[in-house]
């Protein structure tokens, strides 16, 4: 006997039908000023923060508030609004001694000044004033008979003290100085940003710098303790506290104080610290090694260091995330790893033929709002690409708008928007919603209805996370 059943699709309230959609921003139709793209951070306010790619030289920041683009780089410097004051104090001299000092000045516009500067005799100082408006100095002091002087570089207006040292048996004293009130390099590696909405900038040579939005601070290991001015990543805590991964160790610095961990005074494995990520419980998850060495796992909770597993076959790359059951998540030079507490690392490797890794190099992971963990490749091996790992759902410049397939950067927003930094442009991939009242039935194609034997049931692939129900006449639920 023939049953016949009657096919009804069910939308439950957290069904969802969606639809690709892709927006693709470049420097010919936006007013972004770079195409490729490192890194992508979110503010409080939703702004998106993208950085340069710096092994091409850099191009600096952008902010894109989804209207309008503003270009953080050191093209668009402005002088200072301050006048500083460098003095060097000698010790006791005789009369005969020349001491002297030529400063050029460069300015905001384009022009330059030379300030020639002579010996106070009577108070055993010689004064250089940089006027307002400087956008850089470069001061040659000569001294005649080598002696021992002290310098002070200061700000006129706020007593701060922008440098000072000590030098001796040198005639000649050569001193230069750029004043940034805009980003100070466009080498930019990484941005973390705070709970107070601080950028915190790490660089490549030029130390860390500080954005909150009107004034940019620029912390050198030659005016603070940061231990070295190549940032290799930057984080920031439950606590507010900036964590700082450098090739001489990892920094903390809570505003005011500067705390560098490293082989001589902790048990951190190594002093080249490439990633760093926090769990619920604000412990510190560091990744070490050189980019081309076997990474390690440590754990720190402020006492002790946890170092898991062995050296991994496959080297752990610069990415770190952690999921919301405090899983790390790993990107690796052959695929990516995962940790969840116990000793040993799982490896997701791509010469397995199980599983649908697009590349054997993940440059970057993120999980979205329903959990989905999503994989950004770089082309070598194969292809490369975004992958959606949680249903291995592909996309790439073939069956796609993806406009590269070597994916660098990667980050989910609130609103389930994917951010992709490539090689080439900056693409964002959302779905559309389709409601029950605006869903196109030729997304779905069912035959015959009413069902005799057999059903047909084809949907579309831009149908994601869907539902539904078989039923028959009395609302008896055959399958779902």
């Amino acid at each position: 006997m023939k049953k016949t059943f009657t096919l009804i699709i069910l939308l439950m309230t957290y069904s969802v039908f969606g639809q690709d959609v892709w927006t693709i921003f470049d420097t010919s139709n936006s007013d972004l000023t770079f195409n490729q793209i490192t890194d992508i951070e979110f503010d409080s306010q939703g702004n998106k923060w993208i950085a340069s790619n710096f092994n091409t030289g850099g191009s600096g920041v952008a902010k894109f508030d989804d209207t309008n683009w503003t270009i953080f780089n050191t093209e668009n410097q402005k002088g200072t609004n301050d006048i500083h004051r460098i003095e060097f104090k000698t010790g006791t001299l005789e009369g005969w001694v020349s001491v002297y000092a030529t400063t050029i000045v460069n300015f905001a516009d384009g022009t330059q000044t030379t300030i020639n500067s002579n010996h106070d005799d009577p108070n055993n100082i010689l004064i250089v004033e940089i006027p307002v408006n400087a956008t850089s100095f470069e001061i040659d002091y000569y001294i005649e008979n080598y002696s021992t002087v002290e310098m002070e570089f200061y700000n006129v207006a706020t007593s701060s003290i922008l440098h000072q040292e000590t030098f001796t048996a040198q005639m000649n004293y050569e001193y230069n100085y750029a004043f940034f009130s805009n980003i100070i390099t466009n080498q930019v590696i990484d941005i973390s940003i705070d709970n107070l909405d601080n950028k915190w900038i790490g660089t490549w040579q030029n130390g860390l710098m500080k954005f909150d939005d009107i004034n940019w601070i620029n912390y050198i290991a030659e005016n603070s303790d940061l231990p070295n001015n190549n940032i290799n990543c930057v984080a920031t805590d439950n606590d507010n506290n900036i964590w700082i991964g450098t090739p001489s160790g990892l920094t903390k610095f809570d505003g005011t104080n500067w705390t560098t961990y490293n082989t001589t005074n902790s048990d951190i494995p190594d002093n080249f610290v490439k990633a760093i990520a926090f769990d619920s419980n604000n412990n510190k998850w560091i990744l070490t090694g050189e980019w081309s060495s076997n990474g390690k796992l440590t754990e720190f909770d402020d006492n002790i260091w946890i170092t898991f597993g062995s050296s991994p076959t496959n080297w752990l790359r610069k990415t770190l995330i952690i999921d919301t059951n405090d899983t790390m998540w790993m990107g690796a030079g052959w695929g990516f790893m995962s940790f969840d507490g116990s000793w040993e690392l799982t490896v997701y490797d791509y010469s397995e033929v199980n599983n649908c890794l697009l590349g054997c190099q993940t440059e970057s992971l993120a999980f979205d709002l329903n959990n989905n963990l999503w994989v950004g490749s770089f082309q070598e091996c194969s292809d490369g690409g975004l992958l959606n790992f949680s249903n291995c759902n592909a996309y790439k410049t073939l069956n796609s708008e993806l406009p590269d397939n070597s994916i660098i950067a990667l980050n989910i927003d609130n609103q389930g928007s994917k951010w992709i930094g490539t090689y080439n442009e900056l693409a964002k991939l959302e779905s559309e919603v389709l409601s029950v009242e605006n869903f196109k039935t030729d997304l779905i194609n069912i035959y015959p209805n009413p069902i005799i034997d057999y059903l047909t049931v084809e949907i579309n692939e831009n149908i994601v996370g869907s539902n539904y129900i078989i039923a028959n006449s009395l609302g008896q639920v055959i399958k779902k």
